[in-house]
């Protein structure tokens, strides 16, 4: 069987006594010839276009690949990020409850010295009055004596 258009243009038969008409033989095996051409030329054509369309295939999977690759490492670092905004978060929270604990202590402290504090001037006021009272008490004695020394006959 012929595979190219010259190899059936070539292509001779015998000739025998009684056998086909040899221009239309001829005929036909030109036109099968150029058929047989014009499919080659389709089928590295389409060969062609398998090939570009196997070589961009390839380049898309390997883009795919590095996109998926960056999709992981991407997730990892998110989760990484993640983990640590998280530990930031955790020791923020810690410093604030110690710091929220220093002042509450501060506060206590202050409060119980001012409580002292109140409780010391409470103490020397009370005496104060108390000493106050005393005084009034020997004035007002001292006025009584004078009185009654006024109002007594001797006098």
């Amino acid at each position: 069987m012929a595979e190219t258009l010259i190899e059936v243009a070539m292509h001779r038969f015998k000739r025998s006594y009684r056998g086909y008409n040899v221009d239309e033989v001829d005929g036909y095996l030109e036109i099968l010839g150029e058929k047989v051409h014009r499919i080659q030329q389709e089928l590295e054509g389409q060969k062609r276009e398998n090939l570009n369309l196997s070589l961009e295939i390839k380049k898309y999977q390997t883009v795919e690949n590095a996109l998926q690759e960056t999709l992981v490492e991407t997730k990892k670092n998110a989760e990484i990020i993640r983990r640590a905004a998280e530990k930031e978060a955790d020791l923020i929270l810690q410093q604030a409850e110690d710091e929220a604990k220093r002042k509450v202590m501060s506060i206590q402290l202050a409060v119980s010295e001012l409580t002292r504090e109140v409780e010391d001037l409470e103490k020397k006021r009370m005496d104060y009055i108390e000493k106050l009272r005393h005084l009034a008490e020997r004035q007002l004695s001292i006025l009584e004596f004078y009185d009654d020394l006024r109002e007594s006959p001797a006098g």
